[in-house]
């Protein structure tokens, strides 16, 4: 046990990559400011000239007050600790993605309370800051103005007695019916609360923190809480329904069950459905799309895997009428979420299961995408398409309307290569094609009707013409084609973004409509 007096506003100390599991408590009284895991390196000798990196603890309400350290960390770890004003800096060892969010160090995973607020995005996510592993969930914090540029901030849910902080939601109150405040931003999460030796149960609750300063800080809520309704409930998504005039939340139960409940005021919950849906599993998201071929609403049901189920919903009762659709054809991106008041739009974001070997950092946010929907020769089809705000920002390096061969050397940072293939204007029908990107071979085979790109294959329409849209970037390649109805995301390492991009056809002028456009630079704070 170690007792500190705090005089500065962070507790600095060295983190892992990897090695043994240690235990921490960090105590104020009788209080527990919070618990957390840690690797520590078996190599003690030097270890701490070269740790993984650097972690933090924002301590600053405990300024002029003695806290106290237990666990089972060694004495050479605490001996180490430093107390700062300034978070400590980060090395990275390679690239960082230019367009795809990141955290400064440690580890995401699953987007969670995607809001936007007085024009601001807020980005939460599933967030570890004291290792590359899953671990010590917090609820880590971005925002951005544009969707392109991201800032990030100190955590905005840290765990408590109550557990660590699962996924979640968040919405704002304008109309103060929680009484919390008007215009509140309220984040809705899963609480889990590990069982012990005494309390061998896990317990999992649903609780909330809030925002009175525009998303700045948080504030837990004591007195709300959704009891456990099954073990390992979670998730909790909660949007208005105008039509019934009520606040619905779905929710995860085991499984492939998941339950939807209502409230009139964000404070009391009512569960009115329960439902299976085939091969569906946690993260549910419930969101209407407008069919653009006929101008009717349809609602999507969403679940963690990518896999999405068209239907009807009342404000009661959600009724599928599609069976189980696919999003994705990569198993890369996971837990998309759609962002809450954004008008006329659905805006989606997912979290990409990148390694990112040799960074400070493990895993990365997809692009976000905006979702419609539309009719095709296999009934109501999800479409996805990079969001205007990055097609906007966009830079054209190299175009060309029309050709048999395409040849250019791409010099710098993040790009989109966009094109088109149109077999109807081939001398002869190509039996296949090949499009060279820095080295990665994008080998698209019209028998097999199938995409090749490293070792991810995926299924290709049997279409005359199919349009591809790739965002390439440091640790991952995002492809849209035939108008966004097919999505493939996978991990790829460049040394450099510098590089040839070549296509060519021996049958005829079939590329069409060639675009190179490139990311322009983005900072990021804290990186």
């Amino acid at each position: 046990m170690k007792t500190i007096t705090i005089s500065k506003k962070y507790l600095c100390f060295p983190a892992a990559f990897s090695g043994q599991e240690a235990n921490l408590q960090i105590m104020s009284g009788d209080k527990l400011i919070q618990k957390l895991s840690l690797w520590i390196s078996p190599e003690y000798t030097g270890i701490f000239d070269r740790p993984g990196f650097m972690g933090w603890i924002d301590l600053s309400d405990y300024i002029g007050q003695d806290i106290t350290l237990d666990g089972n960390m060694p004495d050479e770890w605490l001996d180490n600790l430093y107390q700062d004003d300034r978070k400590p800096t980060v090395v990275d060892r390679g690239e960082r993605p230019r367009a795809h969010y990141t955290a400064s160090r440690g580890w995401i995973n699953d987007p969670n309370g995607l809001i936007v607020y007085n024009g601001v995005y807020h980005l939460f996510y599933q967030y570890n800051p004291y290792s590359k592993s899953w671990g010590n969930m917090h609820w880590g914090h971005a925002t951005s103005s544009n969707l392109l540029n991201w800032e990030e901030h100190d955590p905005a849910i840290y765990p408590n007695e109550y557990g660590v902080a699962f996924s979640g939601c968040a919405v704002t109150d304008s109309q103060n019916v929680s009484g919390l405040g008007k215009d509140a931003i309220i984040l809705y999460y899963t609480a889990f609360l590990e069982g012990t030796a005494s309390f061998p149960e896990s317990v999992s609750t649903i609780r909330r923190y809030y925002s009175k300063d525009h998303g700045k800080t948080f504030r837990h809520d004591p007195d709300f809480c959704i009891p456990q309704i099954t073990s390992g409930n979670r998730d909790p998504k909660i949007f208005y329904h105008d039509e019934s005039d009520s606040w619905i939340m779905v929710l995860f139960l085991e499984k492939h069950e998941f339950v939807i409940l209502r409230s009139l005021d964000l404070n009391e919950w009512q569960a009115v459905q329960k439902f299976s849906l085939a091969d569906a599993w946690e993260c549910p998201d419930l969101f209407r799309l407008r069919d653009r071929t006929t101008g009717r609403d349809h609602w999507i049901f969403w679940t963690a895997d990518g896999f999405y189920y068209v239907g009807d919903f009342d404000g009661w009762t959600f009724t599928n009428i599609s069976g189980k659709k696919q999003s994705s054809m990569t198993q890369l991106p996971y837990a998309a979420q759609t962002f809450f008041n954004t008008a006329n739009r659905v805006i989606s974001l997912s979290w990409l299961r990148t390694a990112n070997y040799y960074s400070p950092y493990t895993g990365m946010m997809s692009l976000p995408k905006e979702l419609t929907l539309r009719q095709s020769e296999n009934g109501l089809v999800l479409e996805q398409h990079f969001v205007r705000e990055i097609c906007a920002s966009m830079i054209t390096s190299a175009e060309q309307s029309m050709t048999d061969r395409f040849d250019h050397v791409h010099i710098g940072g993040a790009f989109q290569l966009k094109f088109e293939i149109d077999r109807g204007l081939a001398i002869s029908d190509p039996d296949t094609l090949e499009v060279e990107i820095l080295e990665k071979k994008l080998q698209l085979d019209f028998r097999a009707l199938t995409c090749t790109i490293g070792n991810t294959i995926f299924a290709l329409p049997d279409k005359q013409q199919v349009d591809f849209d790739i965002f390439v970037d440091y640790g991952a390649i995002e492809i849209l084609a035939d108008n966004g109805s097919i999505y493939a995301a996978t991990e790829f390492y460049f040394n450099s973004l510098t590089g040839n991009i070549r296509m060519s056809a021996s049958t005829g002028n079939i590329f069409r409509n060639i675009e190179i456009n490139d990311f322009p630079p983005r900072e990021i704070s804290d990186q």
